[in-house]
């Protein structure tokens, strides 16, 4: 079987922020969430694969303005719209 093995990150802070990504999808607009693995095996799932792992791992950084080197276009062809980092108070007190 062919799978896609990319290698995913969780982005913590010096103030323990988690960076997260805007997911906008056709029937929900989310925050997306880390997980440590994640499976998908089905076709079409992955270009030129019969599915993916995706592995998360965690990584202590320095804050920085979360902007990266793609253009909005690239981001928005996956459904992502923005970038924030979070605080847990802020998660938790989110209603949006």
């Amino acid at each position: 079987m062919s799978l896609r093995h990319p290698v995913r990150a969780i982005v913590l802070d010096e103030e323990d922020r988690i960076l997260l990504c805007r997911l906008e999808l056709p029937e929900i607009v989310v925050w997306t969430r880390p997980v440590w693995r994640h499976e998908a095996v089905e076709p079409g799932y992955a270009e030129g694969h019969e599915g993916v792992v995706n592995e998360y791992f965690l990584v202590r950084v320095a804050s920085f303005e979360p902007r990266g080197a793609m253009t909005d276009r690239e981001p928005a062809a996956e459904n992502v719209s923005g970038r924030r980092w979070w605080s847990l108070p802020g998660i938790a007190g989110f209603r949006g």
